[in-house]
């Protein structure tokens, strides 16, 4: 998968995620507590973890663990790798996939 396509998946989760997050305080704000869930979202971030050979969960951990600023990983040579932006994630990424391999 090239970079360009992660991170259009990742914004579009993103954004998709936040207009569900909307919809659903406004709703509550008026009195209707639909709570809309959405099993698209996580299913579509397993997809891509596959695609993408996340067996560590990375994807997961960055769009609901990980704080909104500041995402770093630190890996057990003490290294601190910035993760701040999709690119950035998907460069991490593909640093772990070929590690593996070698």
């Amino acid at each position: 998968m090239t970079k360009e396509k992660f991170v259009s998946i990742i914004n579009e989760i993103q954004h998709y995620q936040d207009t569900l997050n909307g919809a659903n305080n406004t709703l509550k704000a008026i009195g209707i507590n639909l709570d809309m869930d959405n099993t698209f979202i996580p299913l579509a971030v397993e997809l891509l973890a596959e695609i993408i050979e996340d067996e560590a969960t990375w994807i997961e951990w960055w769009l609901w663990e990980a704080p909104k600023e500041d995402k770093y990983v630190y890996l057990d040579n003490k290294s601190k790798i910035n993760v701040n932006t999709p690119e950035n994630l998907y460069d991490f990424l593909e640093s772990e996939k070929k590690s593996k391999r070698k």
